[in-house]
Parts: structure tokens; sequence; C-alpha cells
């Protein structure tokens, strides 16, 4: 219904209806993202009509049914198959209207036809859709339902995901109290360290802190979006602090901070639609995160978790793929949106789908290994905190030579509870054990 909303608030009235859907009529309407196309797509094919007949056309004569096609990487047949099947259809009396997220794909006429942006949501479309879906008289507070929803350009930003929560709700002025509490942005974390603050990076240290760099010059306008590496892919065996080194990332931008992993998103159903709901949400909080110029770092941990489409084909290959392609989906419009970085972790680089590591996905590999017998003294003291202080902790970092952070950090934790279970200070010789 909301879709069927934005449709009419695009084309304005039944005559310009009418143009679209006549015989011999070829039309493109083009919308943000795949998800929205698939929407719009749906709502086109069962909510526009022509009305009235055509010149020289009989009462008796039943029209002809128009050809509505979706071309996008959430489409049901795939953007290629689509688009084929719309430049045959273009040789056909009957309208065509194709509806995609991305206009690049489109050739020879194709490429020629007239184009329509998708009205953005927003508190008219809203209101008009409460009013057929949440009252059983299709009466309605108005004034206090426009007062509570969000600022038009708030709900512009809004993905189909965010909004189908809201909805959810019952009665118009909660499902607005909603949509205000789902645009509202999310404050970053200051509860850590930041990139600044950690010891042993390795070769990430530099390559975030260029990306910090990037983004400062970017806000004062010396530099293009386009320019800052977003799509980063944290690669290295467990307990090296991926996860840790992604948090402190997004503290060290000011960005807002989403993680999850696939296990996250499978915890309320295990059917494969509520997975990609899930994950549809979260980036569409990510861009609306991105309101008034904030950052959003979408966090993708264990992401060697959705399946490679290139695995052996067992009784699970249909749910993985869809998985795997709705992600593919999301990270692309995400990294498309000005603001949002999307980091992953693994622990194993070689078992991703090719097509997620690719340039202009998470093409950006950084390597994150156990630090070095030089930078191990760095990552004891940060553990340490004043304890130990102006002790030498060289003796120290060569017996942990080849531990990971996270066994660094629980070292340090084992020394604090020997010293505290024998009831004396701890000593350099509780970390050498």
């Amino acid at each position: 219904v909301l879709a069927l909303a934005q449709l009419a608030m695009t084309y304005g009235d039944q005559a310009a209806v009418n143009g679209i859907l006549a015989d011999g009529a070829a039309s493109v309407l083009l919308c943000a993202t795949s998800q929205e196309a698939t929407h719009a797509w749906t709502a086109f094919k069962n909510g526009l009509v022509r009305r009235g007949l055509r010149p020289g056309q009989s009462r008796y004569e039943m029209p002809r049914r128009p050809t509505v096609l979706v071309a996008a990487e959430a489409s049901p047949t795939g953007r290629a198959t689509t688009l084929r099947t719309a430049d045959a259809q273009l040789s056909q009396p009957g309208a065509l209207v194709l509806v995609t997220d991305d206009l690049a794909g489109l050739n020879g006429a194709m490429a020629r036809l007239p184009v329509t942006r998708l009205a953005p949501l927003c508190a008219d479309a809203l209101v008009w859709a409460l009013r057929q879906t949440h009252s059983a008289t299709g009466k309605l507070s108005e004034d206090a339902l426009r007062a509570a929803l969000p600022a038009d350009a708030a709900l512009a930003r809004m993905g189909t995901a965010l909004v189908g929560l809201a909805l959810r709700e019952r009665g118009p002025l909660r499902v607005a109290r909603k949509l205000a509490e789902l645009v509202a942005p999310v404050a970053p974390d200051t509860d850590g360290p930041t990139l600044e603050d950690l010891p042993g990076l390795g070769e990430a240290g530099p390559r975030l802190a260029q990306i910090v760099t990037d983004v400062a010059a970017y806000r004062v306008g010396q530099l293009g979006w386009g320019e800052v590496e977003r799509g980063l892919l944290f690669a290295g065996p467990p307990g090296t602090g991926k996860t840790l080194l992604a948090a402190a990332l997004a503290r060290s931008l000011g960005a807002s901070f989403f993680p999850t992993t696939l296990g996250d998103m499978q915890k309320r159903d295990s059917g494969g639609s509520k997975v990609t709901q899930e994950m549809s949400a979260l980036f569409d909080s990510a861009r609306a995160a991105t309101a008034g110029g904030g950052l959003a770092v979408v966090f993708l941990d264990e992401i060697d978790s959705f399946a490679s489409r290139d695995r052996p084909h067992d009784h699970n290959t249909s749910y993985f793929t869809s998985v795997t392609n709705t992600l593919l989906t999301q990270v692309t419009e995400a990294l498309d949106c000005e603001g949002i970085f999307v980091v992953s972790a693994t622990n194993f680089p070689d078992h991703l789908d090719p097509a997620l590591i690719r340039a202009g996905r998470l093409g950006a590999r950084i390597d994150v290994r156990p630090p070095t017998v030089r930078q191990i003294p760095g990552v004891l003291r940060y553990h340490l905190g004043d304890d130990l202080a102006g002790t030498d902790l060289a003796p120290a970092a060569r017996a942990a030579a080849g531990l990971t952070q996270a066994q660094l950090a629980e070292r340090v934790t084992a020394a604090r509870r020997r010293a505290r279970a024998e009831g004396r200070a701890m000593s350099l010789d509780d970390l050498l054990v």
C-alpha cells in the first residue's frame, strides 16, 4: 500500500497513468534501492490500471495488458534476464514499464526511454497509506499524526525494511512514533579505545589511520567521498583483535557502529526470508544514521558464515544462495551511500564468495596478525594499565612470542588473578608463567 502511495505521488493523476500504460508506450521507473524497486514493481502490477478507452477502442474490446518488469539485484529473474525480456518487449504493441534501481545496464533503445524517479517516502504518502491499513473507518487524527512523524528528509532516507518494522505497530500514532524512534540518530560509542589507543596493530595501523585522515579531509571538502576506502575485509587468525579493531575504527571516525553476524540474524527465525529482513533493517539503520552528515560503520563479523555460491550443492543451497545474494546487494547499495563504511572480518578468507571481495565491495583486505616481539610490550602495557609501572616488559614479551592480542590480554588477567590468590602485588614473574 505504501509503495502504491509513492507511485500515485510519482505520476500525479490518472491521465499520467493512462499515458504510461497506453498501447505502444514504454518508460523506465527509477528507484533508489533494489528492494524499493521490487516493492514498486509489485504495487505497479497490482494497483495501477489504465482507465477509460483509447482512441478507436470499442467498449467490448479487451485492453492489452501492460508489461511491467523489474530489473534489480533482488528481482526474481535477475537483472540481465529481465533486460533481455524488456528489450524484446519493445517490439510488441502493449505498454512496457521497466522498474529498476540502476540505469547503467540499459543499452540501445532501452537507454533512450523516458525515465521517471519514484517519489521518496514522505508524510503525505504515509498518511494516505495509514488510512488504508491502520484505520477501520478511514479516519484518523491527521494533525497529531503529522506532528509525530519524522521530517520528510528523514523519511526519504529510510529503507523499506525499517518502514516495515514500524508498520507492525497497532494504530497510526504508534506507527509514527516508531518511525521517529527508528530515524533517531544512533549516538557514536565513545566507551572504549580508539585506533590511537591500541598498540601492536601492525600493517592495519597505517591503513586505518589513513582512512581517518581521508574522512577528515572529506568533511572539509578537500576530498570526494569516492576517494575514501570504505569496503574493508579484516583477515587473520582467531584472537588477533579484528572485532576490537572495527569498533576502534568507528570511534576514531565518530561513527555509529552496527555490528552483526549471520548467527545474530538467525536468532529469531531459521527462515531465509526472516534473515534477509533482519539484514535489510540493519543496513537501513545505517543509512538513517548518515542523515545530517553522520557516519556509520556496519561490521559483518564471521563473514565466512555467508556461504560462497560456488560451494557444492545440497539441500541448503537455495537458502544460502538467497541470503548471500541479499548480502551482495545490501553491501553494494550501502557503499554507494555517502557516509557508510562496511567492514567485515574472517578467520577463513579463502572461503568467501569471490563476488563479495571484489573491488567495489569488500575488496580492501587488511591482514590482522599477532603482534611481533617488539610490539608485545606495548600490548602488555595497554592491558596492565598502571600495574608494573616502570618495569621492563621485554622478558615477558619474549616469553609471549607468537601469542595473539586475546591471549596477551588473558595472560595479564591470569597474572592479576595469581597475585590476588597469593595476597601480594603482581610481579613480572607472574607474566612469565
